[in-house]
């Protein structure tokens, strides 16, 4: 998805955060990108930091400079998230080795 739009843009601060006003060009942090790129939700990142879905979006959103709290907390979820993903596919990985040839054959299904 594209958030792109060529305009003139005006900035209002409403309840400490950064709203735009009108035609805008809108441009969109990392985070964002990379959530998007690698179907990271924001529910699962906030799962790996202090921080809510909510706030994680109010970051994600927020016009104004970020602080080193926020890069911190934001770097943080996703290295965790990251080490996370990466056992649960070393994980898939030698499960499907052990069973690349009888994918397809018959079993008991097993409690997960």
């Amino acid at each position: 998805m594209n958030y792109t739009a060529l305009c003139v843009m005006r900035v209002i601060k409403l309840n400490g955060i950064n709203l735009i006003e009108g035609d805008a060009q809108v441009k969109t942090k990392r985070m964002r990108l990379l959530r998007e790129k690698h179907s990271i939700p924001l529910l699962e990142l906030g799962r790996y930091c202090d921080a809510s879905q909510q706030r994680l979006s109010q970051i994600e959103l927020d016009m104004g400079p970020a602080t080193a709290h926020t890069n911190r907390l934001v770097e943080v979820a996703f290295d965790r998230l990251i080490t996370a993903r990466r056992r649960e596919l070393d994980a898939l990985v030698t499960d499907f080795q052990t069973y690349r040839k009888h994918l397809l054959d018959f079993v008991e299904e097993e409690p997960i």
